[in-house]
Parts: structure tokens; C-alpha cells; sequence
């Protein structure tokens, strides 16, 4: 997926828009639900994280992820903080552990 979108929700809340690479609409969700990310950690090694979707289960345009910067925490926020609009990331299918 790309990034296609980049908010600066507060000091330290990022919201992320990230749109299919073909533009085809993406799966939809229920809420509650999260998709997992591949980030790569500050030692080189790439993670998986998972971020909760905050958009509406029908917009299917895009998954838009909020995440606070952790500090200290692991890289994956850091991660997220440092993405803009244009960059690649890989990004599975939405899934609900806990649907409502």
C-alpha cells in the first residue's frame, strides 16, 4: 500500500492514510477492527505492528491508522512518524480479535 495521506492530529498523534497501490477498493471492516504493518525497528530488523483503523468500516478508499509516538518505546511509532505521502509500506487484511 501507499501512504497516501499525512496528518498532524497533535504533538505527537499522526494519522496515516494508506491507499491501494491499484486503486482497486480495499476489503472492508468492522469496527473495532486493526490491520497489521511491516516497520522497520531503528537496529535495521522490520517488525510487524498492528494499528487500529479510525475511518469508517464503508470507506473503502482508504485505512486510516492513528498512532502516538511512544517514547521510549520499540520503533514501530517511530516508524510511522517519520512516513509521508508517496511512501510504501506493507500492510495486511483488516481483523477484528474483538467486533462488537
Amino acid at each position: 500500500m501507499k501512504v497516501a495521506e499525512v496528518r498532524q492530529l497533535a504533538d505527537a498523534v499522526r494519522e496515516v492514510a494508506l491507499a491501494p497501490l491499484d486503486g482497486r477498493p480495499l476489503d472492508s471492516f468492522s469496527a473495532g477492527a486493526h490491520v497489521e504493518c511491516e516497520v522497520r525497528l531503528p537496529d535495521g530488523r522490520v517488525a510487524t505492528r498492528a494499528y487500529s483503523l479510525t475511518n469508517a468500516p464503508d470507506d473503502v478508499s482508504a485505512y486510516r491508522i492513528g498512532v502516538a509516538l511512544a517514547a521510549p518505546g520499540r520503533g514501530g511509532s517511530a516508524f510511522v512518524h517519520q512516513l509521508e505521502a508517496g511512501a510504501i509500506v506493507r500492510v495486511g487484511s483488516p481483523r477484528n480479535d474483538f467486533p462488537l
